[in-house]
Formats: C-alpha cells, sequence, structure tokens
C-alpha cells in the first residue's frame, strides 16, 4: 500500500485533495448541508426519471445548486460548459414583467414600445411576459408583431420574485430582466455593448443603459 500511495503523482494528489475539499464544502461541513444532501438523494431515488447525473452532484456548485425540476441535463447547466466543451448561447432573452398594465389598447403604451424595442436588438432570441396583472390577460391580436418569438406566461404569483423562476420556455444562457415601464436608449448600442460585456464576464451581473426604471442582465 505504502508504494502504491508514493506512485500516485502530485498533480493527481492536488486533484484529489481539491475533490474532497469540494465534497466537504457542498454536502457535510454543516448539519443544515448534510440533512438537506440526504432529503436530496432520496428525491433522486424516489423520482429516478428527473434526477441528477454523477457530474451534477460530483462538479462545482454541486447537487444542492442544480434544480431537477429545473434541468437534469448538465449541457443546460453553464457551470459544466468547459467540462462538456460547449459554449454559452450567443443571444439573450428579455423577460419583462407586468405588474400594473392598464394601456394595452394603444400601440404607443409604454409595454408595447418596450417590446418593440427590445426585439430590435439583433442579440435578442425571445421575449417572455409574465402577467403578473390583475387584470385579464389580453387576446393575441392586441400584442404587437416581432421578429422574435413573444411568449405571455400567466405568473405563478403576483410578486416581483416570480421573474427569478427557472421557465421551461427560456433557452437561453443570458437574461435580460426588465419592468414593464422600462424604457430602453434610443439606440440598440447601450444593449448590444451590455451583452458582449456580459459575454467576457459572465460571472458578473451587467447594467443596460436604460433612459427610465432598471433593467439587467
Amino acid at each position: 500500500v505504502p508504494s502504491i500511495i508514493r506512485s500516485v503523482g502530485l498533480d493527481r494528489t492536488l486533484a484529489l485533495r481539491q475533490q474532497t475539499q469540494f465534497l466537504w464544502d457542498a454536502y457535510f461541513s454543516s448539519v443544515a448541508k448534510i440533512v438537506s444532501t440526504t432529503l436530496e438523494i432520496i428525491q433522486d431515488r424516489v423520482q429516478a426519471h428527473v434526477s441528477r447525473s454523477g457530474l451534477l452532484w460530483n462538479a462545482l456548485p454541486g447537487g444542492l445548486y442544480a434544480l431537477p425540476q429545473f434541468f437534469t441535463d448538465p449541457s443546460r447547466f453553464p457551470f459544466y460548459y468547459a467540462m462538456l466543451g460547449t459554449s454559452p448561447s450567443a443571444q439573450f432573452t428579455a423577460v419583462v414583467q407586468v405588474l400594473a398594465q392598464s394601456q394595452l389598447q394603444s400601440q404607443t403604451s409604454p409595454l408595447m414600445k418596450l417590446i418593440v424595442a427590445v426585439a430590435k436588438s439583433t442579440f435578442c432570441a425571445q421575449i417572455v411576459l409574465l402577467w403578473n396583472c390583475d387584470k385579464p390577460l389580453p387576446p393575441g391580436s392586441k400584442w404587437p408583431s416581432t421578429s422574435v418569438p413573444l411568449t405571455v406566461i400567466e405568473g405563478r404569483t403576483k410578486s416581483m420574485s416570480s421573474r427569478f423562476y427557472p421557465y421551461d420556455v427560456i433557452l437561453t444562457d443570458a437574461i435580460l430582466s426588465l419592468d414593464e415601464d422600462s424604457v430602453l436608449s434610443t439606440n440598440e448600442d447601450g444593449t448590444a455593448a451590455t451583452f458582449e460585456l456580459l459575454e467576457e464576464s459572465k460571472n458578473n451581473q451587467c447594467t443596460v443603459p436604460l433612459s427610465k426604471a432598471s433593467g439587467s442582465f
């Protein structure tokens, strides 16, 4: 046994130590993590059709951060792109939360103008509207015609946090989160430049230059 241990190279030894440290930090460093890990493993055993793979459990950030109700395919998580030899999509999804819209009849309403402005971006792949308004959902004929897919989802909850739910219709890695009354800069270059900056520094949140309200990737 000692000779076998001594035969292990320094690089391999370092990799094993790092993996051991990761497993400790992710699953065993506190009582709360031990309990969460146990419950998640039980869930994977009971619901085997949506269980997490070994890669999701044994690579950063760990199985507790990969929600099986979102995706179980590692290729859908940006954490594993380097391991799988893939790269993130070169487009974004605009998610617009609607809480108190009252003027959908007019094509000059803030929401309508926002949809048209976002759709003009060369990097926009789709627009998703979260209808969290108490008013009935307008018919499809009321929405403007756009060059990108426009999907309207009736919100699960009437809260600001619903925009962070991992909706199945979102197919891009980057998300541009907007309020219904946001007014994009008249020049599309600002959004494009911000998205290009985001691609260069994927671990950061980038702010889009807006004329009013707020928006961020």
